[in-house]
């Protein structure tokens, strides 16, 4: 067990805590813990001002240990406009990319697929991410401003229909799939995606674990 040298001070966004049992994994229940009770969550660990791992943290030679929390409603609105401005600059390349696949540049477009492709996955995963931040799942709820009843479960599987679409097109060498794949639907979920981040994103400072946007 790691001990803290009575030296060490340790603080919660700025604010001394006073660590009845000098342990490292004392001051960080302390600190999950009262972020928890505050509705924050710890995003950063800082010793003697450098970002650490809690796992690598060599606690005999730190003097001063600090905790750094954010609102997660805060940062899942952050994520989701970062996500949606991705996706306005997606659906450009999309087109770009239909453009060249239906005009039989099939080998140059491999590599922008890919890159596409790579971009649909990270969208993906802010998804999931924001989620886990908020303790909602997602894909089960409305949210303000769309219809329907699960907007983000509907995109989902959108999407994974696209992508199957872009497998089969690959594997026959249908190349006008690909492109009509691509060029269409791929462009309309990039479109409903963005919706549907923006509107998570808004709703974020007010969902809650286990309810949905008011």
């Amino acid at each position: 067990m790691l001990h803290i040298d009575g030296a060490m001070r340790v603080y919660l966004d700025g604010q001394q805590l006073n660590i009845p049992q000098p342990t490292l994994a004392a001051a960080i229940a302390e600190a999950a813990e009262r972020s928890r009770v505050a509705g924050r969550s710890i995003v950063d660990i800082l010793a003697d001002g450098q970002r650490v791992q809690s796992d690598a943290l060599d606690v005999a030679k730190v003097q001063e240990l600090r905790f750094i929390t954010a609102n997660p409603g805060e940062q899942v609105k952050d994520a989701c406009a970062k996500a949606a401005a991705a996706l306005t600059e997606l659906a450009e390349r999309q087109q770009d990319l239909a453009e060249m696949i239906h005009a039989g540049k099939t080998q140059d477009a491999f590599e922008h697929l890919r890159s596409i492709l790579e971009t649909w996955q990270a969208v993906r995963d802010v998804a999931d991410q924001c989620g886990q931040l908020l303790g909602v799942d997602l894909g089960q709820i409305s949210l303000p401003g769309i219809d329907a009843p699960r907007p983000l479960e509907q995109c989902a599987a959108g999407l994974s229909a696209a992508l199957t679409q872009i497998k089969t097109g690959l594997a026959n060498e249908d190349w006008s799939l690909l492109s009509d794949t691509i060029g269409y639907d791929l462009d309309a979920l990039a479109g409903n995606w963005r919706v549907v981040l923006e509107a998570i994103g808004n709703a974020a400072p007010t969902l809650r674990k286990g309810g949905g946007a008011p």
